[in-house]
C-alpha cells in the first residue's frame, strides 16, 4: 500500500503520460514509435511526433577518387624510376670502378718500367765512373787495381742494394768473375765490371735467363748496359 501511495502521488492530478509504442486513438490505432502524448488538467492536443534524424549517405567524390588513384599510380611510376636510376646508377659505377682499376694496374706497371730503366741508367753511369777511376789509377801505377778499395770505391752498392763486381782478369784478383758472351767469347781482356741487376742473381755465360738483367761493361769498354742487349757476335778488338 505505502509503495503504490507514493507512485500514486508522484503522479500529478489531471496529467496522463502515453510511452513509445502506446497505441492512439488519434492516430487511427497505429503504434507510433517516439511519440509522446501529455494533456494537463484542461486536456490537449498530442505533439507531433519526433523521430530521430538518420545522417543521409554521403555521396562518393568521383573524381576525387580518380585523381587519387592516379596520383598513386604517379607515385609508384616515380619510385620505380628512381630504383632503375639507383641501379643504374650502381652498374655505372661498378664499370668505373673496373676501368680505374685496369688504369691503375697500366700505371702501375708504366711506373715500374719507368722506374727500373731509371736504375739502370744509374747503374751505367756508375760504371762509367768506376771504370775512369780504374783507368786513372792504371795510369798512374802502371797496372790494374786488384780491387775497387784501390780506387775508393769498395763496398760501392748498385741501385737495387748489391756491391758492384770487379774481376782483374790480367792478376786473376776480385770479388767478381771472368764472364762470357753467349758464344762463350770473353766480355772483356782486361777487367770485368758488372752489376748482378735486379734479381740479384748471375752467372758466368750473359747467355743464361739469371744473367739477362745484368748491367755489365764489355768489349774493353766500348759497351755498358744489360746482358741480353750486348752482341754476341761483336769482337772485343779495339
Amino acid at each position: 500500500m505505502a509503495r503504490g501511495s507514493r507512485e500514486a502521488a508522484a503522479v500529478r492530478p489531471g496529467t496522463r503520460t502515453i510511452r513509445p509504442a502506446v497505441r492512439c486513438a488519434r492516430a487511427g490505432g497505429r503504434d507510433h514509435p517516439g511519440m509522446t502524448v501529455e494533456s494537463s488538467r484542461g486536456g490537449g492536443e498530442p505533439t507531433a511526433p519526433t523521430e530521430h534524424a538518420v545522417p543521409a549517405e554521403q555521396p562518393v567524390p568521383t573524381a576525387h577518387a580518380a585523381s587519387t588513384r592516379a596520383a598513386r599510380k604517379d607515385l609508384r611510376a616515380q619510385r620505380r624510376q628512381r630504383l632503375l636510376a639507383l641501379g643504374y646508377t650502381l652498374i655505372e659505377l661498378m664499370v668505373a670502378i673496373g676501368i680505374l682499376g685496369i688504369l691503375t694496374a697500366m700505371g702501375v706497371s708504366g711506373y715500374d718500367q719507368y722506374v727500373e730503366r731509371a736504375r739502370a741508367s744509374t747503374a751505367v753511369s756508375e760504371l762509367l765512373d768506376i771504370s775512369q777511376r780504374i783507368k786513372t789509377f792504371e795510369l798512374a801505377n802502371r797496372r790494374l787495381p786488384d780491387g775497387l778499395d784501390e780506387i775508393g770505391r769498395g763496398g760501392a752498392l748498385d741501385p737495387w742494394g748489391s756491391p758492384y763486381e770487379y774481376y782483374n782478369l790480367q792478376a786473376a784478383k776480385g770479388n767478381g768473375q771472368a764472364r762470357k758472351r753467349k758464344n762463350l767469347a770473353p766480355l772483356n781482356s782486361d777487367y770485368d765490371l758488372y752489376s748482378i741487376g735486379k734479381d740479384k742473381r748471375s752467372v758466368t755465360q750473359l747467355g743464361q735467363t739469371e744473367s739477362h738483367d745484368d748491367i755489365v761493361r764489355a768489349l774493353d769498354g766500348r759497351f755498358l748496359g744489360r746482358g741480353d742487349q750486348l752482341d754476341p757476335a761483336a769482337s772485343n778488338q779495339k
